[in-house]
């Protein structure tokens, strides 16, 4: 008959563990609807989403027939603070929904995963994405 070896019982050896948590990078998503891959930002405490270059926009969706879909240059900031994320309409003449409510220029709301954005006529889905480093 065969025995089976005693096997070393197994003990703890702290020695071996990654005593330092997961570092992680937080990106921001921004899936423009009708469009193929999504605009992947690392987030940043403020980023300001609109068309065109140079007026202090972060994302520039010009190329997403900004203009003709009423999207003001600087049309909303997403702000990331405290592990939460939220969104200010910025442009007082174009209209901003967040999930088809209509956002109140200068006022901060809430931002989820998934939500989504209208920018006048231009639709977006926000995401977040946690990428190990």
């Amino acid at each position: 008959m065969f025995r089976r070896a005693a096997s070393a019982p197994v003990t703890h050896d702290p020695t071996n563990e990654d005593t330092q948590p997961a570092r992680v990078q937080l990106r921001l998503l921004l899936q423009v609807h009708g469009a193929g891959k999504p605009i992947s930002l690392k987030m940043r405490e403020r980023t300001v989403v609109g068309r065109g270059s140079g007026w202090d926009t972060d994302v520039d969706l010009t190329p997403f027939n900004a203009e003709a879909c009423g999207v003001a240059r600087c049309h909303v900031a997403i702000l990331f603070s405290d592990d939460t994320l939220s969104v200010q309409h910025l442009a007082c003449e174009s209209s901003t929904r967040l999930n088809g409510v209509p956002l109140v220029p200068d006022h901060l709301y809430r931002l989820r995963n998934g939500d989504e954005l209208e920018l006048g006529q231009l639709r977006l889905t926000v995401r977040t994405l946690r990428v190990p480093l």
